[in-house]
């Protein structure tokens, strides 16, 4: 049998103790560690112990939204310093996540520099790029000052050096994705929209028993950062119910037909980074496997045309055909298994407890967590207005004698006895008399009795509200409402990634959409050269006859040639040579009646 011994010469003694003993009690304690501390994110919050100390610790260093960006140095430093006692690649590694838009459907960190790109690109080393703390971060941690959420001191052992054990979080948790493989159990968590995720916490707290049908009425799926389309909703049924589910997402491929060519445009992808699209593409053609397919693939995204990969079909290949193909050998369709775990905690403890939820069940504790980090603020804010009106009414005291008070100053041989006999002779508390001693002569013979009753009286109406919503458990959860409504307000997006509500993975694809919408246009032609695009809604007749029609050119313009058209059409521009040019009305600058049109030379 495998034994290990202690022998402490102070002591004398000598333990023996059966290996497999020790070793399971070790792992034990590892296990629990690795689950607790490092994989799963907490429910209240949404985040993993590294992330919330990168986030706290910045908050601490004042690296706010409004104010200019540091060198990511620095904040690696500070976290590895104060709160986080592992390596700088653990903590760079995890702030960049947070400010990667492709990684993170909202960041919580703005980045400056390289941060890495879709296509797999690392980036650039800490000394090298910066960063700072992201609006929506900054509302994530609103209220922690107020002693809404319990601090510990960090491993530093230094007093005035705390982190929290959860946030207030007043994002839900769901927003941004999350994944983690702890000791006997993993999480992978999609994001959602934050409006849809936050009207739904608004109508769990008057119906907490939703069901998911009516639940998704609200919240409709994931919504990845890329976009995509996610093909039916059964796996989002799943997953919505019993936190484990599996879906399908398709990329968004869009036909462009020139008099040359017709090309695949690939506008979004599946949650997957381009790099490894592109590769599974090649992989594909190289392979003979998709067929109608010139063996060429252009990569045209920027800045201003947004993702735009381009795949050229042969004359004779069936557009269809060809996308069903790419679906099923390429990463252009993707399937995503979520295992919605999250830790959970009482409040003003840490979290604990590991646990797969649905998503009604997540949302309704994340509510309880708000609607406790609520009534703790208030709270707080009694308590320190309370303070205040104390305060405040022994200045009211002092002002109305600031003659006789300065004569005790005078009088007295040391401060302390001006303290004590203010306290006796005008029947004040220690903290009242303490404020007036503390003062100078010239701010006791400055005090203003009427300033301080105007504040006397804000702070009793504050009081008397403060008191009115700590009472009644309606008024502060239409607060939480109103304040839930003005997140989506500031923070509020609209939906990225489609949901086909009848759509089949294994279904073949039967028309390729055209890149342009057919929207019906009007162009005009002017004198001076110029071309420009404007909606047929544009001419709305003038009077009841509707004879008349208001001007499509500006007032230093010159109509020459009217045409109506579609954003789909070619425009063929015949020259005094006999040359003919074409140009496509969807790239015809689209404007109104007041906008300056496009030199035709330039387009052309």
């Amino acid at each position: 049998m495998a034994r290990i011994t202690e022998n402490s010469t102070e002591i004398g003694i000598i333990r023996e103790e059966d290996f497999s003993v020790v070793m399971s009690q070790a792992f034990a304690t590892y296990g629990l560690s690795v689950v607790t501390d490092r994989a799963l994110p907490d429910a209240r919050d949404g985040l993993k112990p590294v992330q919330r100390r990168i986030l706290s610790g910045m908050r601490e260093a004042r690296f706010l939204s409004s104010r200019p960006t540091v060198k990511s140095a620095e904040v690696v430093g500070l976290i590895l310093g104060n709160y986080h006692p592992h390596g700088d690649a653990s903590v760079y590694d995890a702030a960049i996540r947070l400010a990667q838009p492709f990684t993170l459907r909202y960041p919580l960190i703005e980045g400056q520099g390289n941060i890495g790109s879709e296509d797999g690109d690392a980036p650039a080393a800490y000394r090298y790029t910066e960063m700072r703390l992201s609006p929506l971060a900054e509302a994530l941690m609103e209220d922690m000052g107020r002693q809404t959420v319990p601090q510990h001191p960090s491993y530093k052992q230094d007093p005035k050096v705390l982190e929290p054990d959860y946030l207030p979080g007043h994002i839900p948790p769901v927003v941004n994705p999350s994944s983690g493989i702890a000791v006997g159990l993993s999480t992978n968590i999609p994001p959602h929209n934050l409006t849809e995720v936050l009207r739904a916490c608004i109508a769990l707290l008057d119906r907490p028993s939703m069901n998911v049908e009516q639940l998704m009425t609200y919240i409709q799926g994931p919504d990845f950062c890329q976009g995509g389309r996610i093909m039916g909703i059964e796996g989002i049924k799943d997953y919505l119910t019993t936190g484990k589910g599996r879906i399908v997402v398709r990329a968004e491929v869009r036909l462009e037909e020139t008099p040359r060519s017709r090309l695949l445009i690939v506008t979004r992808l599946p949650p997957i980074g381009r790099d490894k699209v592109k590769a599974s593409i090649v992989k594909a053609i190289n392979a003979r496997k998709l067929e109608g397919l010139m063996p060429e693939l252009r990569d045209e995204s920027d800045t201003e045309k947004g993702m735009r990969v381009v795949l050229e079909l042969r004359k004779d290949a069936d557009a269809a055909q060809v996308l069903s193909q790419l679906f099923n050998e390429t990463d252009l369709q993707i399937s995503l298994s979520f295992q919605m775990v999250f830790l959970f905690g009482e409040p003003m403890q840490a979290a604990r407890q590991p646990k797969q939820v649905g998503m009604v069940e997540l949302l309704n504790y994340w509510n309880a967590h708000q609607i406790d980090v609520l009534t703790r603020r208030s709270q707080f804010d009694l308590r320190k207005a309370q303070e205040r009106l104390h305060i405040v009414e022994g200045l009211i005291v002092g002002a109305a004698n600031a003659e006789r008070v300065v004569k005790i100053f005078k009088q007295a041989q040391e401060r302390a006895e001006a303290r004590k006999k203010i306290e006796v002779t005008y029947k004040l508390t220690p903290i009242q008399s303490d404020v007036i001693a503390s003062m100078t002569l010239a701010q006791v013979t400055r005090l203003d009795a009427s300033k301080y009753a105007k504040e006397k009286e804000e702070l009793l109406v504050r009081i008397s509200e403060l008191e009115r919503l700590l009472g009644d458990r309606n008024e502060l959860i239409a607060l939480l409402k109103k304040e839930m409504q003005q997140l989506i307000k500031q923070f509020g997006d609209d939906r990225r990634t489609v949901i086909e509500v009848e759509g089949q993975a294994s279904a073949a694809v039967t028309e390729v959409a055209s890149l342009h919408e057919r929207e019906p246009l009007v162009i005009a032609f002017t004198r001076n050269g110029t071309l420009k695009a404007l909606p047929a809604y544009t001419f709305i007749p003038k009077g009841k006859n509707g004879d008349a029609m208001y001007s499509p050119v500006r007032g230093d313009e010159q109509l020459r040639q009217l045409g109506a058209a579609t954003s789909q059409d070619y425009v063929l521009c015949v020259c005094s040579t006999g040359r003919v040019f074409q140009v496509a009305a969807h790239r015809i600058p689209q404007g109104t009646r007041s906008a300056k049109g496009e030199s035709i030379r330039k387009l052309l």
